[in-house]
């Protein structure tokens, strides 16, 4: 019996050793934009089409638009109107997401076209849902960006862009995320994990951006990256130390058992 209690050890022991990486599914960062700001007025989001003269829908979705096109100048013509969109990676569910890795939530852009001065937005809050699954285990949570926005007047001030960038007559605008969002802890089987927004990235998460030049006329990207990590236990060896050490000692401790037994 002593034997096969330590074969049964063992046998567990080399499981955990030979265990591959925890991985999770997303099942879904779908996000939308509410507390549009407009002419300083705060909406809180409670409409869906903004004054007429600003033009504002898609409230409560994942593209907002805005801006009045009505004058149909050269710079536009095709009158497109401004705005933000958020698209989610997520669904379709991207499956075996290895714990400790860096992976894309979503991408950002900025939509931005030539409109009428003063029928532009200030800002925009983007509210993300994140749904996973642990081997079964669901884990929804929900994290809110606050965008300001600067719409700088094409022509420069002076013959000059207000922020730089530039030709002058295509002055770009600038968007800035006004807040880091905190890590978030979550218990899956007894295990912590903690996960963490890295932020806007325009270099596959290498660096994190928290201002964008937006070029005239053009379609501005930005994706979202993130992390889910584990602390390593504090009470168990290394998963590397077991895996040399602890098959030898087994057998070691097997074989002293059966050298004492076919003694007697």
């Amino acid at each position: 019996m002593k034997i096969l209690r330590v074969v049964a050890i063992a046998a567990i022991v080399c499981g955990l050793c030979s265990a591959g990486p925890v991985t999770f599914d997303l099942n879904s960062s779908l996000g939308f934009w509410d507390n549009i700001l407009l002419d300083g007025t705060h909406t809180g989001g409670t409409f869906s089409v903004g004054p007429p003269q600003q033009g504002l829908n898609g409230v409560g979705t994942n593209v907002v638009r805005w801006g009045d096109t009505s004058a149909g100048d050269s710079d536009n013509p095709s009158r497109l109107q401004s705005g933000y969109e958020y698209n989610a990676v997520a669904p379709p569910t991207v499956p075996g997401i290895p714990v400790d890795t860096l992976f894309k939530v979503g991408t950002f852009v900025h939509e931005n076209q030539a409109i009428t001065p003063g029928t532009s937005v200030l800002g925009a809050t983007l509210n993300i849902t994140m749904m996973m699954d642990f081997s079964g285990t669901p884990v929804n949570k929900t994290f809110a960006y606050h965008f300001a926005h600067n719409e700088t007047d094409n022509a420069g001030v002076g013959g000059i862009c207000p922020f730089g960038g530039g030709p002058v007559g295509e002055c770009p605008d600038f968007v800035t995320i006004l807040n880091s969002v905190p890590d978030t802890n979550f218990v899956v089987g007894g295990q912590l994990y903690t996960l963490e927004l890295i932020g806007f990235s325009k270099d596959g998460g290498l660096t994190k951006t928290s201002s964008f030049e937006s070029a005239e006329r053009s379609n501005n990207p930005a994706d979202l990256f993130a992390t889910i990590t584990a602390p390593p236990p504090s009470t168990l060896p290394e998963p590397g130390t077991l895996f040399l050490f602890a098959p030898p000692l087994a057998a070691f401790v097997v074989r002293r058992l059966w050298l004492r037994r076919t003694a007697r």
